[in-house]
């Protein structure tokens, strides 16, 4: 049986054909983030032609925004502004003859971490994604947790210092203060460039402050970082672990495992994996 998992970001979508929990073709693609809805929509479903077949049984999303758990209706993405109210399962399903489950993106990151990367033997887990924004997605007792609303796990809107987490902790930070991409930053520290390494340190310090807000919260035996940025982690690392030091109680702290991820497709398994959570 095979399943197309589908991993929409703020600046790429990448598409699998997930087969026996392997991924056997992968398709990557810039998305059209401020295109009209329907632009983007339509980019999803050239996407999905270039990979569907016969034995294609079901088809798995993570997106960049709220669902809404009853409808699956999308509202409010912060990256592609055009997405609200978007009945992307209604439109899917009815192109393709096939069911659609969607969720946002940061669930299926966790969620593909809990059943093929890092978090495997963990029950209570916050998979976090840093790139165009932040976001969380957060597994309690072994089970996906999305809130009332689909809305668990959006610690990027929670109110830090003059703006929000999401501003000092994506790479909204590095873009909105400093005038470079987390990219061009990462390839500048590589060099050994002190003034990128500077801005990575600052950047640990609001990373460190916002992790101890969610493990104050949440309590996880485990954090795994994810997204474009988390690939700098090296440079900003130690200085966010010190922060987390001073904010963390230090038991649970202690308790807490914080590691990268080290899978490239893992939101990719994990969309395709939204099955196996029925």
């Amino acid at each position: 049986m095979e399943m197309i998992g589908i991993d929409v970001g703020g600046t790429k979508i990448r598409a699998g054909i997930v087969k026996n929990k392997r991924i056997t073709k992968i398709i990557t693609e810039r998305v059209h983030a401020k295109s009209s809805k329907n632009k983007v929509l339509k980019q999803i479903i050239q996407i999905i032609e270039q990979l569907f077949n016969s034995d294609v049984k079901g088809i798995g999303i993570g997106v960049p925004a709220i669902v809404d758990p009853k409808t699956s209706i999308l509202y409010e993405s912060v990256n592609i502004k055009s997405w609200v109210k978007v009945p992307l399962k209604k439109v899917l399903e009815k192109k393709f003859k096939v069911p659609v489950i969607i969720n946002n993106d940061a669930n299926c990151f966790v969620l593909g971490e809990k059943l093929f990367g890092k978090a495997k033997r963990y029950s209570n887990i916050v998979g976090l994604i840093i790139g165009t924004g932040v976001g969380a997605g957060i597994i309690i007792n072994r089970k996906l947790y999305s809130g009332h609303d689909g809305a668990a796990g959006e610690f990027g809107k929670i109110p830090y210092q003059n703006k929000d987490i999401e501003y000092y902790c994506s790479g909204k930070f590095f873009k909105n203060k400093f005038r470079i991409s987390g990219e061009a930053l990462f390839q500048k520290a590589l060099k050994n460039n002190s003034s990128a390494k500077n801005i990575f340190k600052e950047y640990g310090k609001h990373l460190g402050n916002a992790l101890s807000i969610i493990i104050n919260a949440i309590n996880p035996e485990i954090i795994v970082i994810g997204g474009s940025v988390s690939k700098a982690y090296k440079f900003f690392g130690k200085i966010m672990r010190a922060s987390l030091k001073k904010t963390a109680y230090k038991k649970v702290l202690n308790n807490t495992k914080i590691t990268v991820s080290d899978k490239k497709d893992i939101a990719v398994l994990g969309a395709a994996s939204l099955f196996y959570q029925k």
